[in-house]
């Protein structure tokens, strides 16, 4: 067993967030940690206010119960501050924490477990509500999925089609975080201060579409996500939503990408599902080479079911030719 091995790397990118930081940490701080070490990543994107004091000092307070890192990005956006995070990390998971994000304890450890059983899965996460000091407006609920609250499925399980989840609470795989900065450049840069830009939520998950990862959601996973009163503004909604309309905008051809991708995997389950069914009723063996999916069925067929098959070689090549045309590299 590795010394100083770290199994979670929680990311928490700061804007200005003296406000807010305090309850994150705290919840933080209550996570059920059981045979699983951790980490607390601040990333201090241009803080012109006290959060990092703020944070030190309550980290301190409440007894550090894993270690705290502090380091600096200085390229205004929430994308570039993540990257930052991401490549201090050391952990074999990666958890990003907005500020205003507070995990129920058992959060980490439901990610942590998830990610180990599935190494199909790129994106995990899990259901959201809104929590403030005041009384929320009705209106607020009309728009509630903007703001990265609610649920993202009816029931836990593969989200993949949807093409994206909230970044709130979002869980990677770091290798696969790392081999994704070598490989896509940021088309959108996340919020900059008061700019309400967005995106890169969207950006990353379409990243793991595109290089054959699951995006999956977990209704284990549950979250406060802290709405400050200035939040409930319905002038600032509408800004809100422009801001994601132009993401989307500079996301198309990505968007284009993922949808091709996912569209020719359906089909090829389909197409083999119905060759199964026609071999079904035969005792074959069939070579496709065209495709370069070898498939060798042998035994008898009774009750329309056959007795055995083993699938010899399945390799995508649809996919690797859909990745390079548009110039990307299947991680």
């Amino acid at each position: 067993m590795l010394l100083n091995k770290i199994d979670i790397s929680i990311i928490i990118c700061c804007y200005n967030s003296e406000n807010r930081i305090v309850p994150t940490l705290e919840h933080l701080a209550k996570q059920n940690l059981v045979n699983i070490s951790c980490e607390v990543i601040l990333v201090d994107n241009n803080c012109n206010d006290s959060t990092v004091e703020i944070a030190n000092k309550t980290w301190n307070s409440i007894g550090n119960p894993f270690e705290l890192k502090v380091i600096e990005e200085k390229q205004p956006g929430l994308s570039f501050a993540r990257k930052c995070g991401v490549l201090a990390a050391q952990g074999e998971i990666i958890v990003f924490c907005d500020d205003d994000n507070w995990l129920d304890k058992e959060y980490i450890k439901t990610a942590f477990e998830i990610m180990q059983n599935d190494a199909s899965i790129g994106v995990l996460a899990g259901q959201s509500r809104a929590v403030s000091d005041i009384e929320i407006p009705t209106w607020f609920y009309t728009y509630y999925g903007w703001y990265a609250c609610g649920v993202l499925a009816m029931e836990s399980g593969d989200v993949t089609t949807r093409k994206w989840v909230w970044g709130a609470g979002m869980v990677l795989r770091r290798d696969v975080m790392l081999k994704m900065y070598m490989t896509f450049s940021h088309l959108t840069t996340g919020r900059k201060g008061m700019d309400l830009s967005s995106g890169e939520d969207v950006e990353i998950c379409l990243w793991h579409i595109i290089s054959d990862f699951k995006l999956w959601y977990s209704a284990e996973l549950l979250l406060g996500h802290y709405m400050q009163n200035s939040r409930f503004n319905p002038e600032l909604a509408v800004k809100q939503f422009a801001a994601q309309n132009k993401s989307a905008f500079a996301l198309r051809k990505l968007d284009l990408l993922a949808s091709e991708y996912l569209i020719w995997s359906i089909s090829k389950s389909a197409y083999i599902l119905s060759i199964l069914r026609q071999l079904a009723k035969f005792q074959l063996i069939i070579v496709f080479s065209k495709v370069n999916c070898y498939l060798v069925f042998s035994g008898f067929i009774r009750n329309k079911f056959m007795d055995s098959a083993k699938i010899i070689k399945n390799r995508n090549i649809k996919g690797q030719a859909i990745v390079s045309r548009l110039k990307f590299n299947r991680i």
